[in-house]
C-alpha cells in the first residue's frame, strides 16, 4: 500500500469516527441551546470572552452585563464548566493524527512511547495550565515526575518468567 493510500485510508478511518469526535461540542450547542435563542450575537461574544479570560481579569459572571443579561451569562458559565475541556475535541483529533504523523514523519517504532511519555510528563511554564502537567490535568493525582518515572523504567528488574 503506498503512502497515498495509507492516508486516504486513515482519512476514511476518521470519519467513521465523527461522531464521537464532535460529540463533546454536540452536547455543548445541545446544552446552550435554550439560552441563545433570543441572545444577541455581541452579548454571546462578550459572555464567551468573559469566561475565556475570567481568571486572568478576576471576573464573575455577569460582571459588565445589564442584570437582563446576568442570568444567561452565569447559565453560560454553568455549562461551561461541565465541558471537560475545551481542547478536548482537539486532542481526540490529534490522538488520530498521531499515527499518520508517525507514518509521515518515518519515526521509529521505539520514539514514539518515549515522545508520548515526554509529553505527558512534561509541566506547562506558561499560561493557565503553568505548573501542571497533561496527566494532571486529565485528573490523575500523584503523577511521578518525568525523572521519577525514567528512573523506576530504567532501574526496574524484568519480570521473570514462571515455568
Amino acid at each position: 500500500m503506498s503512502e497515498h493510500e495509507d492516508i486516504s485510508a486513515f482519512a476514511q478511518d476518521i470519519l467513521k469516527h465523527l461522531d464521537d469526535l464532535l460529540a463533546p461540542l454536540v452536547w455543548l450547542e445541545q446544552a446552550l441551546a435554550p439560552w441563545r435563542q433570543d441572545l444577541p450575537p455581541d452579548i454571546e461574544s462578550f459572555i464567551l470572552w468573559a469566561w475565556q479570560h475570567r481568571h486572568t481579569l478576576e471576573l464573575e459572571a455577569g460582571d459588565g452585563l445589564s442584570p437582563a443579561w446576568q442570568s444567561v451569562a452565569r447559565a453560560y458559565w454553568q455549562v461551561l464548566s461541565l465541558f471537560h475541556r475545551s481542547s478536548s475535541l482537539a486532542e481526540s483529533l490529534h490522538s488520530w493524527l498521531r499515527p499518520y504523523l508517525q507514518i509521515h514523519r518515518g519515526m521509529p517504532q521505539w520514539l514514539f512511547p518515549l515522545l508520548t511519555l515526554l509529553w505527558n510528563h512534561h509541566v506547562f511554564q506558561r499560561g493557565k495550565r503553568a505548573g501542571q502537567s497533561p496527566l494532571q490535568l486529565a485528573g490523575l493525582a500523584d503523577v511521578p515526575s518525568l525523572d521519577e518515572a525514567l528512573d523506576h523504567l530504567l532501574n526496574t528488574e524484568p519480570a521473570q518468567v514462571v515455568a
